[in-house]
């Protein structure tokens, strides 16, 4: 099983680049998802610059960046034809693509359209050679893996895949871990990182809600079963992506990476733990 261990940096933007590196080693990370957002180290507005500047500096400290969160809808994408290549010439093997909406009435015509744009965003990312990721979403139209099944059904994995998130996916969406592997096979490129956790305010307990919540916390505090998770990638000798996305302690830097490094170590050690147990030397 061959994993890199990534991490999608949204709550580190403080940080210029040396102290993001700094940090990527200090929490046991293999690379960093490119982000290009206003406000970040890649801007849209100097995207050719900023991108050849990031993935440079960043390889040079030893440090993987192949794949990019960046949400761009296949419109945004026809409109500017640069940006596919500008991210393949840069080293960019996959960019996770912006969700579908749910419709406000029926829901089969909005996953016809789902499907036809996903044709057309393959077709793109063929020509330059590069793959387009669809990451499942609670409140979004497409949720789970069987819907992600049918999104990206027939179509060449070489150039379109899905990316599971146990953590939206506790809100809505889950389904076995073992099934969803099997069912989306090759399609399977990357998971997100991150967990929730429950908790009960008793001044809402008269509310249809029961006076439950769900929070955003460490993947060793949350709920989801990160051995049920891993182990049949284990047996499959799965290949990709494993996202941290550190939703917890947003407005506490230091806290938020002390609290990530210990994540990291929890789910390496159950990646490692998994693996031995399916027979791979680790």
């Amino acid at each position: 099983m061959k994993i890199t261990f990534s991490i999608y940096p949204k709550f580190f933007r403080p940080l210029d680049r040396m102290e993001l590196a700094g940090l990527i080693h200090d929490c046991g990370l293999d690379a960093v998802n490119l982000v290009i957002r206003e406000g970040y180290w890649c801007e849209p507005a100097t995207m050719e610059r900023d991108v050849r500047a990031f993935t440079r500096f960043m390889r040079g400290e030893g440090i993987d960046v192949r794949f990019a969160t960046v949400g761009w809808t296949l419109e945004e994408v026809e409109k500017n034809p640069d940006w596919l290549r500008i991210l393949s010439e840069n080293g960019i093997a996959e960019f996770r693509m912006a969700y579908f909406e749910p419709a406000p009435g029926e829901t089969l015509p909005a996953l016809d359209e789902a499907r036809r744009v996903m044709e057309r965003m393959t077709e793109l990312c063929i020509k330059n050679n590069i793959r387009v990721i669809y990451q499942v979403h609670h409140t979004k139209l497409i949720s789970t893996a069987s819907a992600a099944w049918d999104l990206v059904r027939g179509l060449p994995p070489s150039a379109v895949g899905v990316e599971l998130d146990p953590g939206n996916q506790s809100f809505e969406g889950f389904e076995e871990w073992q099934k969803s592997v099997s069912l989306l096979g090759d399609y399977l490129k990357a998971y997100g990182i991150k967990d929730t956790k429950l908790a009960r305010d008793a001044s809402r307990f008269n509310e249809p809600d029961k006076g439950w919540a769900r929070d955003w916390c460490s993947a060793e505090e949350g709920v989801v079963n990160w051995h049920e998770v891993t182990r049949p990638l284990a047996r499959r000798r799965w290949s990709g992506t494993f996202v941290f996305m550190p939703f917890y302690h947003e407005h506490d830097i230091v806290l938020q990476a002390r609290v990530l490094k210990r994540e990291v170590k929890y789910i390496r050690n159950i990646v490692a733990a998994e693996t031995a147990a399916a027979g791979e030397n680790f």
